[in-house]
């Protein structure tokens, strides 16, 4: 396997650079009652002039960073009671000294690099605003700003030495007290101060989602405006302002999975897939059922959103469709309702449950025309409405199990789970309610769940179930494991369950060469035509089979080019006019080594593992095992040919099982319903679990 790089970081101090320059303390805030040491004091802290750095480091305890000899101890000391009364101060001294560094910054010094990290002022350019806020460091493009919220990329180090970009949104607030503004004399993202009028932000809730694609690499803009853009320049950034502190490098794959056994890529064509419903399988299907939209809304666009669906249905499908008052049994039910923000908890139709009905929601709000036969909302609804049916009758068809699993003649179970909410009463944590589907060998499906609390009373398989999920859970609290989650179980056999974990481990593209490859593209908006033509001929000479083979196209467009007046021709334009497939591709490279012109960043089978961008499609996995059994690790790409952008990383999970096997595991990654030709990141079962408990 090449050697893909890892978000994981590996690190070298110079302690004694960081010595000379700065002086380190450690601030802790002993309030009654308070468990954690304030946003305002790490806000308040981090402002004052004369300090670099503040970086939280778990409950009431912190560490700030100082230039040198910038304020003295004392004087230091004295501020921080003067305005935190509740605070600590001690100086952190001997760097040298290993013992001194982990009671201070902990195992491989993670907080000194955090702290250096934070180090990076606030500044402000065309491409990225970088802020500091809440001890935490956070990049923002101009573009991640609109009407009513702003959002950023936090630059996050785990406890692993994972890097974790995410996305944190901040919202307009409409209380006059506390929150964030724009400082208007420098532009940057600050804690507002009471003299501060105008308009304020406040950090949303985990539930609130903004989106920044993982990477863009149709032009330079849109890389700059993706986490790969950031990331980019967060380390641009370190190895320009820390160079003299801190050496950062990215771990690769082979370093990372030393002791697994070679990676394997695992990929299935979608036209072989037996898991695939065509369209004429999806059109037979639908033409069996009646098909009726029902309309909550009674609004321009509810309307607009049931006449295109009507027509998608006839264009696609050809099967038709009718207008509806109420959701009906036996029937193919699309309702269109308002999204919940709209209902704020009353009367809320989301909630509402039809039994043994077939019955997917789209929402106006989110809606978003386009092309009837591009529309991947209105495919997602068929595939939907498929396994809601397969849900309703309890037999899965959207993947042929009996013919492939089912062949074993094992009942296979799938477990997944959810936190409930902490007890106001026994303020008890870590209790889940638990879900399970069983899979008998001819696809039948039979769906129970479980209250985690009464676990201990049970004397059937859910006993073993939680019990083993409460071992995990302890032995991660005590190993202080906290780079990687479980995702769920499954079995054959009780005795044997399979555990599923998402890690914080993913593989990054060559971000650098990547914005190399887009400056080119950049470069020039322009071509000389002389110099075209010039090209167009030589590469005649270096390629003739492939001009040959599409000798039509090359010469109208070499004699059209010749007939043009200009003596610059536009470089989009040009592009578009060579023709298509291997001719284009072929001048495109060609130009670029020979001329150092790019007209496009290809993104052909054979240019993606310039950039280890192939890591970004198909599934790679590895089998090896332990002393706990076999494990299989493995990570999800895209299971189409790559366009233009990627919306998600791709992070590594592992199953760990005594008899695990990859052959069993992995069909059931790539069970790409309908048109949606993508894997999936679990065993698709657990869709299945999800559908049904929330309409149940």
């Amino acid at each position: 396997m090449r050697e893909y790089q890892t978000n994981k970081l590996h690190l070298k101090f110079d302690y004694e650079t960081i010595e000379r320059d700065f002086d380190i303390y450690q601030i802790k805030q002993k309030a009654e009652g308070k468990k954690y040491i304030s946003q305002e004091v790490l806000d308040n802290v981090s402002e004052e002039q004369y300090i670099t750095a503040v970086q939280w480091i778990y409950g009431n305890t912190a560490l700030v960073l100082l230039e040198k000899d910038k304020i003295s101890t004392y004087a230091f000391k004295k501020k921080m009671r003067e305005r935190f009364p509740d605070i600590t101060v001690c100086q952190i001294k001997g760097l040298f000294d290993e013992k001194v560094r982990e009671k201070y910054f902990g195992e491989g010094d993670i907080q000194l690099a955090r702290l250096l990290f934070n180090s990076l002022r606030p500044y402000k350019s065309e491409i990225f605003h970088r802020n500091n806020i809440m001890g935490k460091l956070f990049y923002q493009s101009p573009k991640w700003k609109s009407k009513d919220t702003v959002y950023f990329v936090q630059i996050h180090l785990d406890y692993s030495f994972h890097l974790i970009l995410k996305v944190v949104t901040f919202t307009k607030d409409t209380g006059d007290s506390g929150g964030y503004v724009f400082d208007k004399s420098t532009g940057n993202f600050r804690r507002a101060l009471k003299t501060d009028k105008g308009t304020k932000y406040v950090k949303k809730n985990k539930n609130t989602k903004s989106t920044v694609p993982f990477l863009n690499i149709e032009n330079m803009e849109k890389f700059e405006a993706s986490k790969m853009g950031v990331l980019k320049q967060f380390v641009e950034d370190v190895r320009t302002y820390l160079r003299d502190y801190i050496e950062i490098n990215f771990e690769t794959m082979e370093e990372m999975m030393s002791h697994d056994k070679k990676w394997e890529k695992y990929s299935i064509k979608v036209k072989e897939n037996k898991s695939k419903i065509y369209e004429k399988e999806a059109a037979k299907r639908l033409s069996s059922h009646k098909i009726a939209i029902v309309d909550e809304c009674n609004t321009e666009t509810s309307k607009k959103i049931a006449d295109d669906f009507q027509a998608f249905l006839k264009k696609v499908y050809g099967v038709g469709s009718k207008l509806g008052d109420s959701v009906s049994s036996g029937t193919y039910n699309l309702r269109i309702i308002h999204d919940k923000g709209y209902y704020k908890g009353e009367n809320d139709l989301h909630d509402e449950i039809f039994n043994k009905c077939i019955v997917q929601h789209i929402t106006v709000e989110n809606y978003k025309k386009c092309d009837l036969e591009k529309n991947p909302e209105f495919y997602a609804i068929i595939q939907e409405l498929f396994i809601k049916e397969d849900i309703v009758n309890k037999q899965l068809t959207t993947f042929n199990w009996s013919e492939t699993l089912g062949k074993s003649g094992k009942t296979w179970a799938f477990v997944s789970f959810k936190k409930d909410d902490t007890d106001k009463n026994t303020k008890k944590k870590d209790q889940y309610t638990y879900y399970r589907v069983f899979i008998a060998p001819d696809g039948k499906l039979s769906f129970d769940s479980c209250a985690g609390r009464s676990w201990m009373r049970r004397k059937d398989e859910w006993k073993n179930i939680i019990g083993y999920h409460q071992e995990l859970i302890d032995k991660r609290k005590s190993e202080k494991r906290y780079d990687e989650n479980i995702e769920g179980f499954f079995y054959t056999d009780i005795n044997d369950i399979c555990t599923i974990y998402k890690t914080n481990a993913c593989v990054y593209p060559r971000f650098d060469d990547i914005e190399a490859e887009l400056l080119l593209l950049k470069a020039d908006k322009e071509l000389d035509k002389e110099q075209m033509i010039d090209a167009l001929l030589h590469f005649k000479e270096d390629s003739p089979e492939l001009v040959k083979k599409n000798k039509e196209d090359f010469e109208k467009f070499l004699n059209n080019l010749k007939n043009k007046e200009e003596e610059y021709v536009d470089k989009k334009a040009f592009y578009k006019d060579i023709g298509r497939g291997k001719l284009r591709e072929g001048f495109n490279e060609y130009l670029r080594a020979e001329y150092r012109i790019l007209l496009n960043f290809s993104k052909s089978k054979e240019n993606l593992p310039l950039y280890d961008l192939d890591a970004m499609t198909d599934i790679h996995y590895s089998i090896s095992g332990d002393s706990s059994g076999e494990l299989v690790k493995y990570f999800v790409g895209s299971a189409k040919a790559l366009n233009g952008s990627v919306a998600r990383s791709n992070p590594i999970r592992k199953i760990i099982g005594k008899t695990l096997k990859a052959e069993e595991i992995l069909p059931m990654l790539t069970a790409t319903f309908v048109r949606n030709e993508q894997y999936t990141v679990i065993p698709f079962p657990y869709k299945y679990i999800r559908e049904y408990f929330q309409v149940s």
